[in-house]
């Protein structure tokens, strides 16, 4: 290809940036702010509720949102797990990342997947979450790190809690520090 750079659509859920922003939420911002602004690709960002922070009116960028209620309670986890693999197939996506922990377990074999693993409180300080948190991570966050294809650990600690908890995804981990430039610089070799 002469060199050339396929581009590619990349898919990215953004639901922590349709709330009071924590530290994934800025992870997710900063991030996908360098990442955009420093490429060629597309980019869809989905989330289940209206995105509060960032600007996103860029050519390069598409927003797919849905405005379900705060009241029903684990309408993420419905437009997680039904809703996200249908849009993300619909809008042909190459590449999904999940800056939180957590895959829709029916995607699409056709779509590569990366996951952010931030820690695994679940299991190591589960009294520091809210339950129902903490049941969703305990079963969702070992089924995604399963089918992901890459995962980034935010650091030598957190990779080493997901190697004691599944040895065989040390091939595909790469430790990121939050807020580094590495990921720019690798994530086209991701």
């Amino acid at each position: 290809m002469n060199g050339e750079k396929i581009k590619m659509r990349i898919g990215v859920d953004v639901r922590s940036l349709s709330e009071q922003t924590t530290g994934i939420g800025r992870y997710t911002l900063s991030l996908l702010q360098i990442m955009i602004n420093n490429s060629s690709h597309e980019w869809v960002l989905y989330s289940y509720r209206p995105i509060l922070h960032g600007e996103w009116s860029k050519e390069n960028v598409t927003i797919r949102t849905l405005h379900l209620p705060n009241w029903i309670r684990g309408s993420y986890i419905l437009w997680l797990q039904a809703i996200l693999p249908f849009w993300l197939k619909k809008d042909e996506i190459d590449l999904f990342w999940s800056p939180a922990h957590r895959l829709p377990v029916f995607i699409s074999n056709s779509i590569a997947t990366v996951v952010t693993i931030h820690d695994l409180a679940w299991k190591a300080v589960p009294e520091t979450m809210r339950p129902f948190g903490q049941f969703l991570d305990s079963y969702l966050m070992p089924k995604s790190i399963s089918i992901a294809d890459k995962i980034i650990a935010v650091s030598n600690f957190s990779a080493q809690e997901l190697y004691k908890e599944a040895p065989i995804v040390e091939k595909k981990t790469m430790v990121i520090y939050e807020a580094s430039s590495l990921l720019q610089d690798n994530f086209e070799d991701f």
